[in-house]
């Protein structure tokens, strides 16, 4: 069984401080990451408030989607799933898991009609 050797003092300094510059820039690239974007020509807190009630049209229309599944009207439910799917990519972006459940719930209206 070999012995290893314990690094020289020089070289585990080295490696501390570049571990906590990286984790300094890890930090501070996610703060400045975290600060709102402003839009020129909508103020921040309209555009939140639009898309908010955007999701929650979703939502009203994803519970008429299940209502409508229960009572195996699939072919009613589906523009309405449409629809739900529609909103979420244009609010949440197309590789959100939200809009992924409603392609996913999309398909499921498709292979069962």
């Amino acid at each position: 069984m070999s012995k290893q050797r314990p690094k020289p003092k020089s070289q585990v300094h080295h490696q501390l401080r570049w571990f906590f510059w990286l984790v300094s820039v890890t930090v501070a690239f996610s703060l400045v990451g975290n600060n709102p974007i402003v839009v020129t020509g909508q103020s921040q807190p309209s555009q939140q408030a639009d898309q908010k009630a955007a999701l929650e049209e979703a939502e009203r229309l994803n519970q008429q989607v299940n209502q409508l599944y229960k009572e195996g009207k699939y072919s009613t439910a589906i523009p309405l799933a449409e629809r739900a799917l529609a909103i979420r990519e244009k609010v949440l972006g197309k590789e959100h898991p939200e809009v992924a459940t409603s392609l996913n719930n999309l398909a499921l209206f498709y292979d069962t009609q």
